[in-house]
């Protein structure tokens, strides 16, 4: 099991294969103090995004392990102007197993992405490409990436007989 102190000096390349993956959606009454992007119609919350069971297959250093990512929309004034975030999402390590799962990450999508992101996930995509930039245990995600298949290149890598810092 990973823990903080085994990850500090991590890779900042992973490799997730997705298992499965489910779409939510969320509805209830407003409750004080909720944002306002989170409220459709003044009294009703609303939330969505996707739930992705997978496993690492690099670093070979956590390959095998579990992994739950969820990918949630954000809306488009979190992309650019003075609200845009520094990074796309979180990566943690679990000290302790959480439903199955060693890691998590979380990876922002804009909004209107959604709808491709559920199609992709049903037809074509296999893999998530993630690069984070800080040490564990909260480590910021500076890019993502999704794809069919995995690229030859990367095939050291997997093995364990490169690094990912590519």
């Amino acid at each position: 099991m990973p823990t903080s102190a085994d990850l500090k000096d991590e890779q900042t390349r992973w490799l997730v294969e997705i298992l499965g993956w489910d779409a939510s959606l969320g509805l209830s009454i407003v409750r004080p103090g909720l944002p306002e992007e989170a409220k459709v119609h003044g009294e009703l919350a609303y939330s969505r995004g996707i739930d992705i069971r997978g496993r690492l297959v690099a670093p070979k250093s956590h390959s095998d392990k579990a992994i739950r990512v969820w990918l949630s929309p954000s809306p488009l004034r979190y992309w650019a102007g003075p609200e845009a975030l520094d990074e796309v999402g979180q990566f943690n390590p679990y000290d302790t197993p959480k439903n199955g799962s060693d890691f998590d990450a979380t990876i922002l999508i804009p909004e209107d992405s959604l709808t491709y992101a559920v199609v992709s996930l049903g037809s074509a995509w296999r893999y998530i490409h993630i690069w984070t930039l800080d040490p564990f245990p909260r480590a910021s995600i500076a890019r993502v990436s999704f794809s069919q298949d995995v690229h030859p290149n990367l095939e050291p890598w997997i093995r364990g007989e490169a690094s990912g810092l590519f």
